[in-house]
Formats: structure tokens, sequence, C-alpha cells
């Protein structure tokens, strides 16, 4: 789809402006996480990026599988939304989607492809451990969208934590 800019002056370039990424989690036999370490920035994260122009956020969540991983893979359910605040390393608050990837078979997992300029490495992380291996946010976000999936659910969240508090 094209992407349609509005023309100069239009009230809707005065519209506050936020970033959008999505991902997915995938799972291995033993319910453990994948997870991914990125070259550009510190810190391990699950697969996933930024939603481009014009993109869905399902569209983009499926593409940055295959650029990331190499797997071409039709996704499951939306699980969790996020909203995450400004920080001193990314001044612009953002929303994250995050779509339930599913079990992957052992075939699958063999055949990852990571691209050098993007990941150094894959992993897979018990649910338990995810405080140890990734920044705060990621962690609860992540346990929050495991739980969603098990219950069958969609968690909405504001930086990684269940909105309303307590669910």
């Amino acid at each position: 789809m094209p992407t349609i800019e509005p023309p100069p002056g239009h009230w809707s370039l005065k519209l506050p402006r936020k970033r959008e990424a999505s991902g997915a989690l995938f799972f291995d036999e033993h319910a453990r996480v994948l997870i991914v370490d990125p070259t550009y920035v510190e810190g391990w994260d699950y697969p996933g990026g930024i939603v481009e122009p014009g993109e869905a956020p399902y569209a983009a969540a499926c593409r940055e599988i295959r650029e990331e991983l190499g797997l071409t893979k039709q996704l499951g359910q939306l699980i969790a939304v996020d909203w995450e605040p400004r920080t001193t390393n990314i001044p612009i608050e953002g929303l994250t989607t995050v779509f339930d990837g599913g079990v992957l078979s052992p075939e699958e997992i063999a055949s990852i492809l990571l691209p050098p300029n993007e990941l150094k490495a894959y992993n897979w992380c018990r649910v338990d451990q995810l405080d140890e291996r990734l920044p705060a946010p990621y962690a609860r976000r992540i346990r929050a969208a495991v739980d969603a999936r098990a219950e069958g659910r969609v968690a909405y969240l504001e930086n990684g934590f269940p909105v309303p508090a307590g669910e």
C-alpha cells in the first residue's frame, strides 16, 4: 500500500507522533521463549522491530520474523499491546504489539538464520529467567504476554505492567 502524505499545513501534521513496533513470541517444546541478541543495542530482546509507514502491525511482525530469523510463518493471535513511555535512550513514546508465534518444531529451529548485521545470537529462556536476561520492561511484557496466551486473552500493558494493575 502506498504511503499517503498529508498536504502542507494539513491539521493532521500537528498531531503527536509515536513509534510503533511489532514482534512475536516463539516457544520450544519445553515452553521456553526464544530471545535474540541484537548487534545495534545492548541486551537481549524477542524477535520483532519497527512497523514501517503504511504497514500493519501483523505484516510488520511477519516481515521482521523473516528478516531476523529466516522463518516464513503465519503468526497466531495478538497476545499483548504495550504502551512505552519516553526514555533517555528513546525520547519518543511508542506502542508495541506482540503476536503468538507458537511452538517451533525442531526443523524450524534448525532452519533459523540470523542476519549478522542485526543479530549476534538467539537462545531459549525460561519465563522465570527473563529478569536475568532482558531489560525489565521487556521481561515484564513477555511474562504478561505468556500469561495472556495461556488464558486466551490479550494483555494491555503500560511499560510492561498490566493495566488495570493486579491482573
